[in-house]
């Protein structure tokens, strides 16, 4: 089965984020966000559903990616924090 590749689906899973905690979850909101990131990250909804379900199906996965997202966090706080 085709998924994201973990890097892309990483950057897109932090900018999803980001999004509901400036818009909230409400569908009304998310889902144009959504779009939005996908088509920046040249990725369509049938591939980013299918990438969500194989994490969801899988927890060594799941358990991986989000190791991935967490090292992806803290480094992104740590450019905050340390720029001049």
């Amino acid at each position: 089965m085709e998924i994201i590749p973990e890097e892309k689906f990483v950057t897109i899973y932090l900018e999803v984020l980001k999004a509901q905690d400036s818009l909230g979850t409400s569908a009304m909101f998310m889902k144009p966000a959504l779009e939005e990131i996908l088509k920046r990250n040249g990725v369509n909804r049938n591939l980013y559903d299918k990438t969500v379900d194989f994490y969801m199906k899988n927890p060594e996965d799941y358990k991986d990616f989000m190791l991935l997202m967490e090292e992806r966090i803290v480094s992104l706080k740590d450019s905050v924090t340390n720029k001049p």
